[in-house]
């Protein structure tokens, strides 16, 4: 067996043991892997058409692919069929994304319009103008990209 390593015992310590075995390597994950929609797709078809005119030599030689063959073609099917589902799912929510921006801004610009209200009827320095600055302050705006210029706002609707 291989020697115990070194934990920083004396080499006189009756404790210290030389037989022990080393540990274990701790196992490894193996991490999901993805690969393109599209090049899968496209692998599942040149696949089955290289099976398919190999396959009498490939029987020859004690290997039928008949199996494999048989279940590309759902294989492809059902990866597509997902990827769609997948494709309009996320249409969606791009398109839901800009309906939530919309109905946010709107809420932040009547909010906004309230406390220069209070503002206005309480005057600048009030207290009731301080709550309404600081209520409009503990709102920060998102930092992403715009599709707007900028310098310019976005167009309210």
């Amino acid at each position: 067996m291989a020697p115990h390593w070194d934990d920083g015992s004396r080499w006189d310590d009756p404790n210290l043991r030389w037989d022990m075995p080393d540990p274990l390597p701790k196992p490894m994950s193996n991490p999901t892997v993805t690969y393109p929609v599209n090049e899968v797709i496209g692998l599942c078809a040149n696949t089955k058409a290289m099976l398919t005119k190999y396959k009498t030599q490939m029987i020859a030689a004690k290997v039928d692919p008949t199996e494999v063959i048989a279940k590309l073609d759902p294989d492809k099917d059902t990866l597509s069929n997902e990827n769609d589902k997948q494709e309009g799912l996320k249409t969606q929510l791009r398109d839901q994304t800009k309906v939530v921006n919309t109905s946010s801004t709107t809420a932040y610009n009547d909010c906004s319009r309230g406390c220069d209200m209070v503002i206005t009827a309480f005057g600048r320095q009030s207290e009731q103008a301080q709550e309404a600055t600081n209520l409009r302050k503990g709102v920060r705006p998102v930092k992403h990209k715009d599709t707007t210029t900028p310098g310019t706002t976005p167009p309210a609707t």
